[in-house]
């Protein structure tokens, strides 16, 4: 499954990366491709908030879910964004807090990362999907 990570950047310091470099790993181990919007540009580009809706819907069109991070401010305005064109594409959307309920019975991501990758596959229960 293809999953766009959506998470708060802009208020958070080095744009959230250390989070979303977390989830991508624990996404990835479990067998999903995943676009990670932190990796794609560095704030240092030059593109304007335009620019990066347009790639980031670009990149939504083409993913089959999207994962809200854990600490996702509700006033971000690109999240709002990411979970509307979702909407209207009729993509999931999965929020964080949903899936660490259903699916990592109180591990947190964060620990989560810490673990080896066959760890990672042992801790999420494998009959539940993103």
């Amino acid at each position: 499954m293809k999953i766009y990570l959506s998470g708060s950047m802009r208020s958070v310091e080095d744009s959230n990366r250390p989070l979303f470099e977390m989830a991508a790993r624990v996404m990835r181990v479990l067998g999903h491709e995943v676009f990670n919007p932190s990796s794609s540009w560095d704030g240092s580009d030059g593109l304007d908030l335009g620019q990066c809706f347009d790639i980031d819907a670009a990149m939504l069109r083409s993913c089959d879910a999207v994962f809200v991070l854990p600490g996702a401010h509700k006033d971000s305005l690109g999240v709002a964004m990411e979970k509307a064109v979702a909407a209207f594409l009729e993509k999931d959307v999965v929020e964080y807090d949903e899936w660490y309920e259903t699916m990592l019975g109180g591990c947190s991501l964060s620990r989560l990362a810490t673990f080896s990758d066959d760890n990672i596959r042992g801790a999420v229960r494998t009959e539940m999907e993103i």
